[in-house]
Formats: C-alpha cells, sequence, structure tokens
C-alpha cells in the first residue's frame, strides 16, 4: 500500500506528513535562497540569508565559529571575494547548517539537493565533510545512500 503525503487525511490533521513537507520545503527554500544570493551578478553575502536558513532546520549555534567567519563577510560585494573564497564560503555554510540533503557542486557553483543529484566526477561539499569542508566525489554520495536504504 502507497503511504500518503496528504496534510489532512478524511478531515485530520496528518502532524507527520505536515513535519516531512515543511521539511521538504525549508530544503527546496534553502537550495534556492542560497543559489539566488550566489548568482546574483551585482549582490552581496548576507549572512541573514544563512541565519534565517540555519533557524529554519534549528541548528543556529549562535557565536559559532561558522558563525563568526561567515559575517566577516556580510554585506560584502561578490565582485570582491575571490572565487576560492566564494566556494570556502559554501563549504562553510553547508557546515553550518548541517543538512545532510544540501550540497555545493564546486563545478556549477551551485547548491543541490543531493537526493537529486547526478554530478558524476565533480566534486560537491557535503555536511559529511570531516574538518571542514572538503570536497567529496558524487560516487562517495553515492555508495553512502546506498549504506542507509
Amino acid at each position: 500500500m502507497k503511504k500518503s503525503n496528504k496534510i489532512f487525511v478524511d478531515g485530520i490533521l496528518n502532524r507527520d506528513n505536515l513535519k516531512n513537507m515543511a521539511h521538504e520545503a525549508s530544503i527546496q527554500s534553502a537550495i534556492n535562497e542560497w543559489n539566488n544570493m550566489f548568482t546574483r551578478r551585482y549582490g552581496w553575502f548576507s549572512i541573514c540569508t544563512v541565519n534565517a536558513t540555519a533557524t529554519r532546520f534549528r541548528s543556529r549555534s549562535f557565536f559559532s565559529m561558522e558563525e563568526k567567519y561567515l559575517t566577516t563577510f556580510h554585506c560584502v560585494d561578490w565582485k570582491d571575494i575571490l572565487p576560492e573564497t566564494r566556494d570556502t564560503i559554501a563549504g562553510i555554510m553547508i557546515s553550518y547548517i548541517g543538512e545532510p540533503r544540501i550540497g555545493y557542486n564546486k563545478t556549477t557553483k551551485l547548491f543541490v539537493d543531493m537526493n537529486d543529484i547526478d554530478a558524476s566526477g565533480d566534486e560537491i561539499y557535503t555536511v559529511y565533510s570531516i574538518k571542514g569542508p572538503q570536497p567529496t566525489k558524487n560516487s562517495f554520495w553515492q555508495k553512502l545512500k546506498e549504506l542507509f536504504k
């Protein structure tokens, strides 16, 4: 029997489905917000956007090392930030949020949903990166997904 994703079943609020759908919406929203922030041609980095996402995932750690680092770039224009530093910022954001489904593709320079990724050979930052953001290959992620099926 197929599991229902409806929020209301027979007129009754299904809180588990609501929680799952809210989490899914938070992931997609975070990816869209971060990609919009990173791809604005004449834009800037905003710690406010990152902290709002962290709050949604209940992972915000006030005055954490990640937040201190990211805060140094608040309202700095992207054209004033080196490309390598942008990749580091993306990796720190991934680490700060701690959501395994959000990754950063260093090749396309976009945040991605790790469930939807098809980036064989691309370097991806994930929350599983140990000791700060280290690039991992997509094949690693595929193996990890297989382990937890």
